[in-house]
């Protein structure tokens, strides 16, 4: 004890053991762990390092997933099996250390769209409930006429189990599809629309130039004609007028020479008989020039009336034929449009997608 006491007393400060004070405890522990791994190492080699990373690649697959669940839980076995051999070499802390917290950090990255990203579609299938990724189901609503039924389900499948989600995005894709199938006859017939607004304006903008110039034509003639009409009523007039007169001078002379007693009773009557048979022959003729004057002013409003109904007839028909012709055109275009029937049939395969949606999701899904 007195040997024990003075070696303590030699060795120790006050009760401080020298191995903890120069930190020899951590070292020689270190040092045998050190010696552990490289006897570990030496024992197994790299190939026991790199089966780490052959226990995800060759892992079975599923025609769906990368990674099959059989495989899943293959793995999780085989890594703790890894993570105990080589704990009996560095221990329990960093054996876990090492390959799980490694993995799970430097592998983050790869295990997302492999091991963790399996996982995930497995149980996104059946009970996900997070916001889907549906550009796929976007992408398969935009061809949803010319792709099969079974492969747009191994590809709507995996998306998740909100089954009204992937329906809009079927839709949504598939109102795309008709619109796309449409939008270059839609474009025709707006198209046609404006140029036969075009024409139509245009042409009445000539029919209206036209119609001032006829207008002013009619204007014209109207003058002439009854210019015309004036100098024969005058001419008539004047004539008959000047006739008239001389019947007057010569019933009056007449008249002079019976007072006179240079004409008998029977040559006065004569001459008055001659003038009353030329007042009545001249007043005929008169009736007879006035009613050819008056047949002419029918006969031409009769004609300008005749001739408005047939420019009106003429524009009528005129517009008529060109607008028949654009909307010819036009009906050609809707009907182009409307035998299209990508509507229906688009969304009738949606609807059948989303009843074997429902129908999966109620009845289960194999991955094998």
């Amino acid at each position: 004890m007195g040997r024990e006491a003075g070696i303590s007393r030699l060795f120790g400060l006050g009760g401080i053991e020298l191995g903890e004070l120069f930190g020899l405890g951590e070292i020689v522990t270190g040092a045998v762990r050190w010696g552990k791994v490289k006897l570990f190492n030496w024992l197994f080699g790299a190939n026991w390092w790199a089966e780490l990373f052959d226990i995800i690649e060759d892992a079975d697959t599923a025609k769906n997933i990368g990674v099959s669940p059989s495989a899943i839980t293959s793995i999780v076995a085989r890594y703790l099996e890894k993570t105990c051999e080589v704990s009996l070499a560095v221990g329990e802390e960093i054996g876990s250390e090492s390959i799980m917290e490694m993995l799970s950090e430097g592998l983050s990255s790869a295990m997302e769209t492999n091991f963790n990203a399996s996982i995930q579609t497995i149980l996104n299938v059946k009970r996900g409930s997070l916001p889907p990724d549906l550009s796929i189901a976007l992408q398969i609503g935009q061809r949803l006429d010319r792709v099969e039924p079974l492969y747009a389900m191994s590809q709507l499948m995996p998306i998740g189990n909100l089954n009204y989600t992937i329906l809009e995005a079927l839709l949504f894709g598939a109102d795309q599809r008709y619109i796309n199938a449409i939008e270059s006859a839609l474009a025709v017939y707006d198209q046609a629309i404006a140029e036969k607004n075009q024409a139509l304006h245009s042409h009445i903008a000539i029919i209206a130039q036209l119609l001032n110039q006829l207008l002013t034509d009619l204007v014209l003639d109207c003058a002439r004609f009854i210019e015309a009409l004036n100098t024969i009523v005058t001419s008539i007039a004047d004539e008959h007028l000047a006739r008239l007169n001389q019947l007057e001078d010569n019933v009056e002379s007449a008249k002079a020479l019976y007072d006179a007693g240079l004409l008998s009773d029977e040559e006065y009557q004569t001459k008055i008989d001659e003038c009353y048979y030329q007042l009545v022959s001249s007043e005929a003729v008169y009736d007879k020039y006035i009613a050819d004057v008056m047949n002419r002013i029918s006969d031409y409003v009769n004609k300008l009336d005749s001739e408005k109904d047939n420019i009106i007839t003429l524009i009528q028909n005129w517009l008529y034929s060109l607008e028949a012709i654009y909307n010819a055109y036009i009906n050609g275009v809707i009907n182009a449009i409307s035998s299209v029937s990508l509507d229906s049939e688009l969304k009738s395969k949606a609807l059948d997608l989303y009843d074997r949606l429902k129908a999966i999701r109620a009845y289960g899904y194999s991955y094998s």
